[in-house]
């Protein structure tokens, strides 16, 4: 193989530039999204109908919009509730999601999170909950 200078000196460039690119830190991850999904849980009131709520001992879906595949952690500050698998989900296609089951009433901030930063956060009403099943009623 016959190389010149000038090819030799491309060659020695694009593997600088990809070298520089390399060593250049990306920005943290973070999550970008979390939700809480109140399934098949409602309650139902005279002047409302039947609308959805959440409620205790009832198990619900957080989820966590992300952009990378680091775990996810997730945090009710409210310490009455289980989070299953654990706090710590793993991220398949983009999102990271685990059970909730709350288990007081009153408001519940959820935040999700890949780093030390933390990360968005939803705070939902709980209710008193009767589960059915894959289902709840929650008193109105």
């Amino acid at each position: 193989m016959n190389l010149t200078k000038r090819s030799v000196g491309v060659v020695l460039s694009v593997t600088g530039f990809t070298a520089l690119g390399l060593g250049v830190p990306t920005a943290a991850a973070d999550v970008t999204r979390v939700d809480a999904n109140p399934g098949l849980s409602y309650t139902w009131t005279p002047d409302g109908g039947f609308e959805q709520r959440f409620g205790t001992n009832c198990i619900y879906a957080l989820t966590a919009a992300v952009d990378n595949p680091a775990p996810v952690s997730f945090y009710d500050f409210q310490t009455a509730s289980t989070v299953l698998p654990g706090h710590l989900a793993r991220v398949i296609d983009g999102t990271a999601t685990v059970a909730w089951i709350p288990h007081a009433t009153g408001g519940h901030r959820i935040m999700a999170y890949q780093t030390s930063a933390g990360g968005p956060d939803v705070t939902v009403q709980v209710g008193t909950g009767i589960p059915l099943g894959p289902a709840c009623f929650v008193l109105p």
